[in-house]
């Protein structure tokens, strides 16, 4: 073509709108399509590879097993070191108290006069006093009979209950922060049972043990050592231990253990005879 030729005309065509949309929903259902195609694919790549080797979907969940029983029995290695360290505690607090002298040193007359040197505020000594008489094997009821002959039947009744509350408190704190809940970890189809009553009917079963078993040491540690929650311990033993502790201090008013109540005045204590007879002599004086 020569440089003097008039160039073609070239022709422009515009395409309809209509038309691309029609082209993009049809784009759209193929790349849709595709996608579906591609993740079949995989599938039945998944698939093929399973059927190849059928040893490693085994291999995964005997892997996924010896895992969950490694942890397993890590956890069952920790309850039993914890229950150790708890075992050597009570053993060692009990081997401390009898060398020392302190378990035997907690008896009425001993209490009595740590009372009388206290004052008005021996009602939280004879608490202190039954929470570490618990963990070295001393009998509440000593303690308790205590109470009686100090503060007379009425009085000596809600200290008495008050010291137990908080004995039992303390016993449970310690007990749960070094021995755990290991006891729901023992496999004792005995254990096991009456662990799921105390799950069920929490409140209703510590009580009932309360009411028979008073705040004997042992109760205190396996309740401790459950996974029962602090509120409903406190609770179902707060209530479980009144019957326990009106029959104690009737039988020791049957019996005559303590003849009169000791009072408490804004010097001290002194018997009930002997304010009766300062009395006589202030009169006399008068």
């Amino acid at each position: 073509m020569s440089s003097g030729s008039v160039p073609a005309p070239t022709l422009r065509f515009t395409v309809p709108r209509w038309m691309l949309r029609l082209r993009s929903k049809l784009c759209g259902r193929r790349d849709l399509a595709s996608t579906k195609e591609k993740a079949d694919a995989v599938d039945v790549l998944e698939k093929a590879g399973n059927t190849a080797d059928p040893h490693a979907t085994e291999m995964q969940k005997g892997s996924s097993s010896t895992e969950a029983g490694q942890t397993l029995e890590a956890g069952q290695g920790t309850h039993l070191h914890r229950l150790m360290m708890l075992l050597v505690l009570m053993i060692g607090l009990v081997v401390v108290g009898k060398v020392t002298g302190a378990a035997d040193k907690i008896d009425t007359d001993h209490i009595k006069k740590l009372v009388q040197k206290t004052g008005a505020f021996g009602w939280l000594l004879i608490a202190g006093l039954m929470s570490v008489g618990e963990l070295v094997h001393v009998p509440a009821v000593i303690i308790y009979a205590a109470c009686l002959m100090i503060y007379g039947k009425f009085v000596g009744f809600f200290v008495g209950w008050f010291a137990v509350i908080v004995s039992m408190t303390f016993s449970f704190f310690v007990v749960r922060k070094v021995g755990g809940d290991g006891l729901s970890n023992i496999k004792n189809k005995r254990v096991q049972k009456i662990l799921a009553h105390l799950e069920v009917n929490p409140i209703s079963v510590v009580m009932f043990l309360r009411v028979f078993l008073f705040a004997a040491p042992p109760l205190n540690y396996a309740l401790a050592l459950s996974r029962i929650s602090f509120y409903h311990y406190i609770i179902g033993s707060a209530v479980g231990v009144m019957p326990p502790l009106v029959v104690i201090a009737l039988v020791i008013e049957e019996f005559t253990l303590f003849s009169e109540p000791i009072v408490i005045d804004s010097v001290g204590i002194s018997n009930s005879a002997d304010v009766a007879a300062l009395g006589t002599l202030s009169a006399a004086n008068g």
